[in-house]
């Protein structure tokens, strides 16, 4: 009833529970429109092994022993090299956070030392709050479409949680669709709570 009233169908034929006669003439709100930059190859990735200092900066202070970070490349963008980066970070069963990073230096010098920045989101990600290093759960990076996913699972049988998709628009990650269920009951068909248009430009 409350979505009808939202929704301003109750008492239509389209409403879901306060049923009508009336005709369903509530229009859907216009879908947001995003633009995401697809990922391009780099000529050398930042190698973090050297830079200690931002993985010990990282805030992560539950690093499981032998975990692996990654870095993907995000490709050039206002004259800079720019590549994502996802430090192994706190972690339990099932699971696995990653601290986000944006790595630059300026285009295809391979003789400048590479500067780290905090990833920036329009909202919450999994983890981490605004005084932390935001942290994505079990992540994925699609350079294509310069998606990151993230799935945090309620239980290990991962029927309940939630689930963000964030678009690279060159400067932040913007949250494209999120899917939230948030009782454990074995669903697999989470409702869909934000959507929203990406374009990728290449």
């Amino acid at each position: 009833r409350y979505i009808d009233a939202i929704q301003q169908r109750a008492g239509t034929s389209g409403a879901i529970v306060a049923t009508g006669a009336k005709p369903d003439t509530a229009q859907p709100p216009e879908t947001p429109q995003l633009t995401a930059r697809a990922a391009t190859s780099l000529i050398e990735l930042p190698d973090l092994k050297a830079y200690p200092k931002v993985v010990a900066d990282s805030g992560c202070e539950f690093r499981m022993e032998g975990a692996e970070d990654s870095v993907e490349p995000l490709g050039q963008h206002n004259g800079k090299d720019m590549a994502l980066v996802l430090i192994a970070c706190d972690s339990g069963a099932y699971n696995f956070g990653s601290a986000v990073m944006i790595a630059e230096r300026p285009m295809e010098d391979p003789n400048a030392l590479w500067t780290f920045r905090n990833a920036k989101f329009d909202g919450e990600t999994g983890w981490g709050d605004e005084e932390q290093v935001a942290q994505v759960v079990n992540a994925s990076f699609d350079p294509a479409t310069g998606t990151l996913s993230e799935f945090a699972k309620g239980r290990g049988l991962g029927d309940c949680g939630t689930a963000n998709s964030y678009a690279w628009d060159g400067e932040q990650f913007r949250l494209s669709e999120r899917h939230e269920m948030d009782d454990c009951r074995g669903a697999w068909d989470w409702p869909r709570v934000w959507v929203a248009e990406v374009s990728v430009v290449r």
